[in-house]
């Protein structure tokens, strides 16, 4: 597998620099700065101590680990996080936005490995206006 060279910068002392969990994983694991309580129904933005430099061409995405919501009950607030190549000031740390949609508060240790990052290359679109291209097939569950 191929390496992509990007800067990182820890803007907390206690901030690890990402890791891969094995040499086919495609997202690095964000482990918390931090013990966490997240209420009931309600969410807390946790640091993850670093800012990333993504490269030009590259959009670093923030997914939920497989197990987040088994183990723990808990979600990303925003489903998918997108961190765009200009969002690398040294104010622009990466926060976790965690959300409990259950009936009880839920308590996360330090460490703990909620979320992954990915990189991927991003192609922005050079409009063409014109006709709707192709039949309609109809709209949401019309296969079935």
């Amino acid at each position: 597998m191929s390496s992509l060279p990007v800067k990182i910068t820890r803007v907390r002392p206690e901030a690890q620099l990402p890791v891969y969990g094995t040499s086919g994983a495609a997202g690095f694991d964000l482990p918390l700065l931090e013990d966490i309580v997240i209420p009931a129904h309600g969410s807390i933005k946790t640091p993850t101590g670093l800012v990333f430099a993504t490269p030009p061409g590259y959009a670093l995405f923030i997914y939920p680990r497989s197990s987040t919501f088994g183990k723990t009950g808990l979600q990303l607030a925003n489903s998918v996080g997108v961190l765009d190549e200009d969002f690398c000031g040294p104010t622009d740390e990466l926060a976790l936005h965690i959300y409990n949609p259950g009936d009880v508060e839920v308590r996360v240790s330090k460490g703990t490995r909620l979320a992954q990052g990915v990189f991927m290359p991003i192609l922005r679109a050079a409009w063409e206006e014109g006709e709707a291209e192709g039949a309609s097939r109809g709209g949401f569950g019309s296969t079935g």
